[in-house]
């Protein structure tokens, strides 16, 4: 039998233990990496996180809807604190780095700091298929902050905050960001307790990975009852990080098992508790709801607006998206003139490339008598 000294011993529990404290290379409190980026497209470029300031570090990538999505919501950010917090859009994962700068000229509205992330040089026979995976391995920044701390397995937008003493205070959607800034900027903001949730997040979403393989296996295979079994397991895991699951239990309910009063049911409980709170998962449930492409026996158009109106009064008033979505379900409904009020609404406040999409849906309305 082989010995195993009893230094051995303490150095596999100590690594061990060092694993479960810190599973990530970066986590909330640790020094923030260097900003290792190519190039500025707009603002003022930084070189470094000056002590006593406070900035924002957003990473997106123009073929990334929910970045898109985004986009208002962190202007209004960038303008609310722009004495006192530097805001810088990190465009990472690109395919094609020559069509950001057009993508930026054409919103218009991306009214903060944007820099484009470091990437290795490419071989010249990478295929171009596997060049935004050569930029997610390869880019500095990309493997510097998302693949140090976890947030690639999770995807972007992900924004960081870096507090006046140059460390990471603060990891999450851009959405939630808001309450942390006034935390750091009034004195309130724990980063114990902000690193303590992010360590619980972090572990999980890792506990929750394959339980989301089981239910894309279960839709795969359409075994409709497994899929919605995967769903319960992540609801009860995190209902937070995972509340996609609910409105994905109730879509099958709805489009799949033909289940239409146990479907609304649930959808009216999620309303009200899980995604109560979320414009996409809010926005997903009425979309459901009116898909033309789905097969539904009864649609509850109500619930539908419902859902639309909450998430618009969630955003306030802020997200075109919502406001075609409820478009379309008066539409659907009968009430061609809300229908149009709404659109209307939405294209007064939609981004250019937004307002296409928007302004199909009201010559649509227009043309149907």
């Amino acid at each position: 039998m082989r010995s195993i000294s009893l230094v051995g011993v303490l150095l596999a529990v100590s690594a061990l233990s060092i694993a479960q404290i810190k599973p990530y290379k970066l986590m909330i409190s640790d020094e923030a990496p260097p900003l290792t980026v190519s190039s500025w497209l707009q603002g003022t470029p930084v070189s470094g996180f000056e002590k006593g300031h406070i900035y924002v570090l957003d990473f997106w990538a123009t073929w990334c809807g929910p970045c898109r999505r985004s986009i208002p919501h962190l202007a209004k950010i960038n303008e609310k604190y722009k004495d006192k917090v530097t805001l810088i859009g990190v465009d990472v994962w690109e395919p094609d780095t020559k069509k950001v700068q057009p993508f930026l000229q054409k919103r218009g509205d991306i009214a903060f700091d944007i820099a484009l992330d470091q990437v290795d040089p490419q071989p010249k026979d990478l295929d171009p298929k596997k060049v935004s995976q050569w930029a997610d391995e390869h880019g500095h920044m990309a493997r510097g902050w998302l693949g140090a701390s976890g947030r690639d397995k999770i995807g972007i937008p992900a924004t960081y905050v870096i507090n006046g003493d140059g460390k990471v205070a603060w990891i999450g959607d851009p959405a939630d960001l808001e309450k942390t800034l006034d935390g750091l900027l009034d004195g309130t903001f724990d980063i114990s307790a902000s690193a303590e949730k992010h360590r619980t997040t972090m572990a999980h979403f890792e506990a929750g990975r394959p339980l989301s393989k089981e239910f894309d296996d279960a839709v795969d295979k359409k075994q409709w009852a497994a899929a919605i079994e995967a769903c319960n397991k992540l609801l009860a895991l995190d209902p937070v990080i995972f509340d996609d699951s609910a409105v994905e239990k109730f879509s099958i309910m709805l489009q799949n098992q033909n289940l239409p009063a146990l479907a609304y049911a649930y959808g009216r409980e999620i309303l009200g508790t899980t995604i109560k709170s979320d414009p996409d998962e809010l926005n997903a449930l009425a979309r459901a709801i009116i898909d033309p492409k789905a097969k539904i026996e009864e649609r509850d158009y109500d619930l539908a607006i419902q859902a639309a109106q909450q998430g618009i009064e969630v955003t306030l008033g802020s997200k075109s998206s919502l406001y075609n979505t409820l478009a379309n379900a008066y539409f659907a409904k009968g009430d061609k003139p809300k229908a149009i009020e709404s659109i209307e609404a939405g294209i007064a406040l939609a981004t250019p490339d937004e307002k296409e999409t928007l302004q199909k849906s009201l010559d649509t309305f227009q043309k149907t008598k």
